[in-house]
């Protein structure tokens, strides 16, 4: 993992054979634009981004609409 952020998020399917190809697009369920973790109009999988020190990266984390 390189060091800095990450973008985090929860995706359609649990299928990563091909990575983030096979596990289709964000968990959107109201079919809402791409947003951050605080907007109202966001995919309810945007979680925002993490940072990592390059060898581990961390999140405590509690959503609204998760």
């Amino acid at each position: 993992m390189e060091k800095g952020e990450h973008g985090f998020h929860v995706h359609q399917w649990g299928n990563l054979e091909e990575g983030c190809k096979t596990a289709g697009g964000h968990f959107n369920p109201e079919g809402k634009t791409h947003g951050g973790p605080n907007k109202d109009e966001r995919h309810h999988g945007d979680m925002g981004n993490i940072m990592s020190d390059g060898k581990v990266a961390n999140m405590d984390y509690v959503d609204k609409v998760l």
